[in-house]
């Protein structure tokens, strides 16, 4: 099965009472079926105007190069955007396919991510403590993600 290069999603939202007590987040940890973590990124605490175009999508490309999905477009690696919502958090997955009119082929570069589309594979709610495993991606030979809605306080692990 393909992986992922490494991927991960922070979602910021304060809870501190006061200015003496530290900030805290509610963080999206996304891990490989391994468990392995794949990284991490602030978020938004509102959804974005346009989840298609918002540069704060955090990226992630595969280590394989020839993962089709189920139009024959080659899948250069997974989006991942997400949100405040209510007492959890708001999850928005992409894949990145070639644009029309481009070749399809694997891009991963900086010049070559204006190539690539996002196309929605997965939205969802998570809660506090709850886990959530992504199988979209597996009918391309690319592993599960398991996320994982958590407490993060900075500097403290």
């Amino acid at each position: 099965m393909a992986g992922l290069v490494g991927c991960a999603i922070v979602i910021g939202g304060a809870f501190a009472a006061s200015a003496q007590e530290e900030r805290t987040y509610r963080q999206v940890e996304v891990r490989g079926s391994d468990g392995a973590l794949r990284g991490r990124h602030t978020a938004r605490e509102r959804k974005p105007d346009d989840l298609l175009s918002t540069p704060r999508v955090h990226l992630s490309f595969l280590r394989r190069h020839d993962v089709a999905d189920e139009q024959g477009r080659i899948v250069s690696g997974i989006g991942v955007s997400a949100w405040i919502e209510g007492t959890g958090a708001r999850v928005w997955l992409v894949s990145l396919v070639p644009k029309k009119g481009v070749g399809n082929a694997f891009y991963a570069t900086r010049q070559g991510m204006a190539n690539l589309s996002r196309n929605p594979l997965a939205e969802f709610t998570l809660q506090m403590g709850e886990r959530r495993t992504v199988t979209q991606m597996e009918a391309w030979g690319v592993e599960p993600l398991v996320l994982e809605l958590v407490e993060y306080l900075p500097g403290r692990r």
